[in-house]
């Protein structure tokens, strides 16, 4: 069933607004109508629902976009939850690869993807473009089942990067390559069988910090160890900014998760 986010600020009671730009797609793209079914989410949970009015039906028609109304009502957080909040933080690329990096983090899950400036960083960015990101990221969320946008947040420089609390920190360096990721699991089961021992919550909040094309600096390194960053490497292979991203959350994630007891 195609899936449609839609934010709460476009409901009304039993009723969700697609955007201009969803109708379209669905319209011209899908060849979809009233009567036929879709699915929509808010961030929170999912819908079933049925179009109700699409393209220029002046009853249903608000802003160019098209309703749709309520069916069924699946459980909250039943498709792709995950007991990780897990932020990539990747130095800002140029276009299309960073694009790539949006859109594949937000598919393999992460909560939050926070896009920083670094010294050797060599692309500056607008509002424009950061509505851009999270246009990709709505559609990599619908794509790949998430019932959860991640939030794009404002680009900030490295040292406010930096200062974002997470249970554990860990930054990709090239010059760690033979640093696997077995520190990094043990201080993670460390954290978690010290919580059951003091019957706290365990941890869930990970960052993950990705360099340039050029890397970090040397300073940039030791400020990140200074505030508690683990290095990690991912081999021998020299890998692309966009590359490292990707991999890295997708590996990071899938180890801590197994990690789980």
């Amino acid at each position: 069933m195609r899936r449609f986010y839609v934010p709460k600020s476009r409901w009304k009671g039993e009723r969700a607004r697609l955007s201009p730009d969803q109708c379209r797609h669905l319209t011209r793209v899908l060849r979809m109508g009233p009567g036929d079914s879709i699915a929509v989410f808010d961030g929170e949970r999912e819908y079933e629902a049925r179009i109700v009015g699409a393209g220029k039906s002046r009853r249903w028609q608000d802003k160019g976009g098209a309703w749709c109304e309520i069916t069924k009502k699946p459980a909250a957080g039943a498709r792709h939850a995950s007991p990780l909040q897990i932020t990539l933080a990747p130095a800002i690329l140029k276009a299309k690869r960073m694009d790539m990096v949006i859109e594949k983090a937000a598919e393999l899950g992460a909560s939050r993807i926070a896009p920083f400036v670094s010294s050797r960083c060599v692309v500056k960015v607008g509002t424009a473009k950061l509505s851009h990101w999270r246009k990709i990221a709505e559609s990599a969320a619908s794509q790949s089942g998430r019932v959860k946008v991640p939030e794009i947040c404002q680009p900030a420089s490295f040292d406010e990067i930096l200062r974002i609390e997470a249970d554990l920190k860990v930054m990709l360096l090239q010059e760690d390559s033979k640093k696997g990721l077995d520190q990094i699991i043990s201080r993670w089961r460390d954290a978690r069988a010290l919580s059951r021992r003091d019957l706290k919550p365990g941890p869930t909040t990970v960052m993950l910090v990705v360099g340039p094309e050029g890397g970090f600096s040397e300073d940039e390194v030791q400020k990140a160890k200074g505030r508690g960053f683990l290095t990690w490497g991912l081999g021998a292979a020299v890998l692309r900014a966009e590359t490292a991203s990707i991999a890295g959350l997708a590996i990071l994630t899938h180890a801590l998760i197994a990690s789980f007891d």
